[in-house]
């Protein structure tokens, strides 16, 4: 009994480290493509 709690438990934190990941590689994917745009339109506007 005690066993399978601490599986559940285990499972329940892992898919919880992954959506944890998952959300920073959004955010850093949004960032990169923002700061990116925003370089090539300053460069384009300066130009």
């Amino acid at each position: 009994m005690q066993e399978n709690k601490n599986h559940r438990k285990n499972r329940y934190f892992l898919f919880n480290h992954m959506i944890y990941i998952g959300i920073i590689n959004y955010l850093t994917y949004i960032f990169y493509v923002y700061y990116c745009f925003f370089k090539v339109e300053k460069i384009y506007l300066m130009g």
